[in-house]
């Protein structure tokens, strides 16, 4: 299923970057991120009260699923996904250094 949504995701963005005006481009994929970022910051605001609450089994699989949706939207969008990147990049560094330091 994660493959689908994913798919339609990678669509958006490719209508998304076909939008002349950048400005409103930038909307549009404010508008498409807009769940995954509102998960994110969810899973984000529970890791700050506990760290450890990554080692769960659904906020990894979640969190997976939602670089996994940014993947796709980047991918159709290229150097218009900045803007997306720049929201979650330090997030993503500090979950991937948590991740590391389990292993």
């Amino acid at each position: 299923q994660s493959l689908h949504i994913n798919t339609f995701y990678e669509a958006i963005g490719l209508m998304i970057s076909a939008e002349p005006d950048t400005a409103r481009a930038g909307e549009y994929l404010q508008r498409l991120m807009s769940l995954p970022n509102l998960k994110w910051q969810e899973i984000m605001a529970m890791a700050r009260q506990n760290p450890m609450s990554l080692r769960e089994a659904e906020p990894a699989r979640k969190l997976a699923n939602i670089l996994a949706t940014n993947t796709s939207v980047c991918t159709s969008m290229k150097g218009a996904f900045q803007k997306q990147l720049g929201l979650i990049f330090n997030d993503v560094l500090a979950v991937y250094k948590t991740y590391s330091e389990l292993c």
